[in-house]
């Protein structure tokens, strides 16, 4: 469908700089990416602390829910203003909001005042993700822009191998609070850089800003993240409370799209929407990304909860994933710049990662410790391939006039998905893991409150010590039976990990086809590349 909002890209770069000023900017882009996921990688090794620091149990999930519900809004927002006002505009105010927010989050005092600073922390790290992706586009050609991309989604692995090694030293010997002291300096450096070497794009239009657009989008996103995350575990899904946040949500969409319809400069394009070289990417991408938060967030489960792993060394399991992650990202885009096929490409990883899901929902507590972790490994190449693939394919489809909206707005709708794919793994979880059907009517007499509720949570399994002193206070006849309740917990337990990877398995062979079908364009363009590739050559 043609329209004014969806026209031929540009080819060439909007922002042109010298070789010298060129390579150090995209090595400052580079740095901004690394310390924006640093800090959404650190919550497993930070919470813990802030919790014993600051208190509110409760708030446990929130402190991490509440920073991802920011990161999703800053996106899309961010891409929209950028669009309009200029890249290094937006980049210096994101900067300046996001060491803001870790000066904040770093001196809070109480876990309500760390919940509000992380909101406005997620919303500068949403603001800076966006902004990285589509200043990529403005100063790059399409065939580097790949390259360049294929960098920053070797940076994520970097980061996520990196982060908690160096979060939880960080921890370790000087405090929490130094986990969001410690990038300031580095944004100091960025502002800087970029002040300098960055020139202003200036805009010949008056710029308009949908400030309904933006209020009406966080009132229809932030319930419908917030009840996916809370439907099952703290509300039941037909509660008054999930009830309500369905339908703040429903009717502020129904809103939104009204006033966009109507806005100078929407938030989010309806026309957008209707666009093919928009939908494909968003929804392969959304299907590759649901697959990746499965096993990033199961697979160190199953380690420590059927084979027994410690926390650290089944955390080992995303870090051999995280390695093949680095280096396919780097592989595939020199493939998609030499080929331009990305139907081929992703429609075959996808498949491959189809394979290798297949392979690990017949895990087991025999499976061989060096087959997992070689199946796990490979799992990194959909990791790896979805940034570098759906990303480059909307920006060398899209013109620039839309290329930070569509970019935003991307990665807006890929997190809602993730967020709707872990409500839908832990129903599958909950319908699963009942007490009831492990654990019998004698041994649940003779255990205290505190006992039962190990023995009905994963603790039983992923707390040897906890585990061992039930044993222990139990006779020699409820020690047997809690041995083979323990086994036949670890039985249910494999069975839900078979259910969940067999589900993603159909996500990514549905994916496959689709993309095969309908993911289709034109090569990546090749005029500037002998400049510019002598740059990403000394990245």
């Amino acid at each position: 469908m043609k329209n004014e909002n969806v026209i031929d890209p540009i080819e060439k770069p909007i922002i042109h700089l010298e070789k010298k000023p060129l390579l150090i900017v995209t090595v400052t882009v580079l740095l901004t990416f690394y310390f924006d996921i640093f800090v959404g990688s650190i919550h497993g090794v930070s919470t813990p602390s802030i919790i014993a620091d600051l208190g509110g149990m409760q708030f446990y999930a929130l402190t991490i829910t509440t920073y991802m519900l920011g990161g999703s809004i800053g996106r899309v927002i961010s891409g929209k203003l950028g669009d309009l006002y200029g890249r290094k505009r937006i980049y210096l105010i994101s900067l300046a909001v996001f060491a803001f927010g870790l000066i904040l989050t770093g001196s809070a005092h109480s876990i309500s005042v760390l919940i509000a600073y992380k909101l406005v922390l997620g919303i500068a790290g949403g603001f800076l993700f966006a902004t990285v992706f589509a200043v990529i586009a403005d100063l790059y050609v399409t065939v580097t822009r790949v390259k360049i991309l294929g960098y920053l989604s070797a940076m994520l692995g970097v980061t996520y191998i990196t982060g908690p090694l160096l979060g939880g030293f960080i921890v370790d010997t000087i405090g929490w609070r130094w986990l969001y002291y410690f990038p300031l300096p580095f944004m100091l450096i960025v502002f800087f850089v970029v002040n300098h070497y960055m020139p202003t794009v200036k805009r010949k239009v008056k710029v308009t800003i949908d400030y309904a657009g933006i209020c009406l989008l966080c009132t229809a996103a932030i319930p419908f993240l917030l009840a996916f995350s809370w439907g099952g575990s703290k509300y039941s899904w037909g509660s008054s409370a999930m009830i309500a946040l369905y339908l703040i949500s429903l009717v502020s969409i129904i809103l939104f799209i009204q006033v966009e319809r109507r806005a100078a400069e929407p938030i989010l394009p309806l026309s957008l929407l209707r666009n093919r070289y928009f939908l494909i990417p968003v929804i392969g991408h959304s299907l590759g990304a649901v697959v990746v938060i499965t096993y990033l967030t199961y697979v160190p489960l199953f380690g420590q909860a059927v084979k027994g792993m410690s926390a650290v060394v089944s955390g080992s399991l995303i870090t051999a994933l995280m390695a093949v992650h680095i280096f396919s990202t780097l592989i595939l885009s020199k493939i998609i710049r030499k080929t331009g096929k990305y139907r081929m490409v992703i429609a075959v990883i996808f498949l491959f990662d189809a394979a290798m899901m297949y392979l690990v929902s017949g895990f087991n507590d025999n499976t061989n410790i060096v087959y997992i972790y070689t199946i796990i490994g490979l799992m990194g190449v959909n990791s790896g391939a979805i940034n570098v693939v759906f990303v480059s394919y909307l920006q060398n489809h899209l013109p620039h006039n839309v290329v930070g909206t569509a970019t935003g707005a991307e990665y807006f709708f890929t997190n809602l998905a993730t967020v709707v794919s872990l409500s839908i793994s832990g129903l599958i979880m909950n319908l699963n893991w009942q007490v009831g059907k492990y654990l019998p009517a004698e041994l649940r007499g003779a255990l205290s409150e505190a006992e039962i509720g190990v023995m009905s949570s994963t603790q039983a399994l992923t707390n040897k010590t906890a585990a061992a002193e039930i044993r222990n206070g139990l006779s020699p006849e409820m020690q047997q039976t809690f041995d083979s309740v323990i086994v036949n917990m670890k039985d249910i337990m494999v069975h839900i990990f078979h259910t969940m990877f067999l589900l993603n398995v159909a996500v990514l062979i549905l994916g496959a086809i689709f993309l095969a079908l309908f993911m289709k364009g034109k090569k990546v363009h090749q005029e500037g590349k002998e400049t510019q590739e002598a740059v990403t050559d000394a990245v």
